[in-house]
């Protein structure tokens, strides 16, 4: 059975189906994040998403099985969800932090909806290879993963591999910086990029 919902700004009334309103829910996915592509070929709607922050797009073409619901990459996310996970961890709203473990010298960039859960895990599992994981710093904002890239990015000269759970791998969040070099980017970052997304201060 369809259902009448508003997308957003430009896709009021547009006719959503069942399963794509259940998909919606399931998955958690935020109406502001779904776009009504129309008539727009992949190439363009791709690119309006990337430049608007939406995850899925509508009214596009059908896959085979029937569904109308893509990724900005043109996947069906019916038929392949696992793209969306990262994509909703991406854009959504939570906090970027700087951890710091005095033990190793390293510090982490990451995002978190829960510090108090992540800090746990991280030196419950000793990531990196350590369980000394303090907080330096951290603020709110929405599209957290984008503002942790772009830290990453700024930070790239000093990225190293670690441990995570005893066995060695690209931990990828890793810097074998100072703190007040890795706090300054963050800063940085956060002024550049998050002051029109910034939530709470923190």
């Amino acid at each position: 059975m369809a259902m009448l919902i508003e997308l957003g700004e430009g896709n009021a009334g547009f006719l959503l189906e069942g399963y794509e309103r259940d998909f919606l829910e399931h998955h958690g996915i935020p109406k502001d994040k779904v776009f009504y592509a129309g008539a727009m070929k992949r190439a363009q709607y791709k690119e309006y998403m990337k430049e608007h922050g939406y995850l899925i797009a509508v009214g596009v073409t059908r896959c085979p099985e029937g569904h109308g619901m893509r990724s900005r990459h043109g996947q069906c996310i019916v038929c392949n969800p696992k793209g969306l996970a990262y994509s909703a961890r991406h854009h959504r709203e939570a906090t970027v932090y700087v951890a710091h473990t005095k033990a190793g010298h390293l510090c982490k960039v990451g995002n978190s909806a829960n510090l108090t859960d992540r800090f746990e895990q991280l030196n419950i599992h000793q990531y990196g290879g350590y369980a000394d994981w303090v907080l330096l710093d951290s603020f709110n904002c929405l599209d957290a993963g984008r503002v942790e890239v772009a830290i990453h990015s700024r930070l790239a000269r000093y990225s190293v591999d670690g441990e995570y759970g005893g066995r060695p791998e690209s931990c990828r969040e890793l810097f074998r910086c100072k703190p007040s070099v890795a706090l300054a980017e963050l800063r940085r970052v956060r002024k550049q990029l998050a002051p029109e997304n910034d939530v709470a201060s923190g």
